[in-house]
């Protein structure tokens, strides 16, 4: 965004990330782990992307699991103890 040495900040990269959210994230519109995550790492996107708005398809794969997995552990614990 700019230079912690210099104080000097960027206003259009500033802007970029203002206004970058869950809901400008197209993709993630009807993820069900969309709340969890929140559209992944801004830098992480960047890098595989090219834009921070576009999330990185192996973060979403591994959150999603992640999600999938907690939720099955979750419903085991559950049944085991009714």
């Amino acid at each position: 965004m700019g230079s912690v040495y210099e104080g000097a900040v960027d206003p259009a990269i500033r802007g970029l990330f203002a206004s970058s959210s869950l809901f400008t994230r197209e993709k993630c519109g009807d993820c069900f782990a969309k709340f969890i995550c929140s559209g992944g790492c801004s830098a992480n996107n960047y890098h595989y992307n090219g834009d921070i708005n576009k999330p990185y398809e192996m973060t979403c794969a591994m959150m999603k699991k992640r999600i999938e997995c907690a939720m099955h552990v979750l419903a085991e614990r559950k049944s085991r103890e009714n």
